[in-house]
């Protein structure tokens, strides 16, 4: 079996109303328990608090499509998981990281 590929999944998730200070934390905690997650960027928070942004990185065994399937159901989980099922994810990215293997897609 191929060498997984390391993915930097970013993702925007915005509200209607303000969300609470520790929301960046609490995504940020959530994130970390998750299993598959390899390194978590810390989140930021747009002013006034109705957005908030996190990143982070997975490693996939096949391509970028995967990473995006994942990727999505890590981001939408770590926002439930922080208790901000309100959130409504917004914009995600996939980006395959420098040095893996771009011929490795499936």
């Amino acid at each position: 079996m191929a060498e997984p590929n390391r993915y930097l999944v970013h993702f925007t998730a915005t509200t209607d109303t303000d969300l609470e200070p520790d929301a960046p934390a609490r995504i940020a905690e959530s994130i970390a328990a998750m299993p598959g997650v390899v390194l978590i960027h810390l989140p930021a928070a747009q002013t006034p608090l109705r957005q908030v942004l996190a990143s982070f990185e997975i490693e996939v065994a096949h391509g970028i499509g995967d990473a995006a399937r994942d990727g999505s159901r890590l981001a939408k989980q770590a926002l439930h998981s922080a208790d901000l099922q309100h959130a409504h994810l917004t914009t995600l990215t996939v980006e395959l990281l420098h040095g893996a293997d771009p011929g490795s897609s499936a």
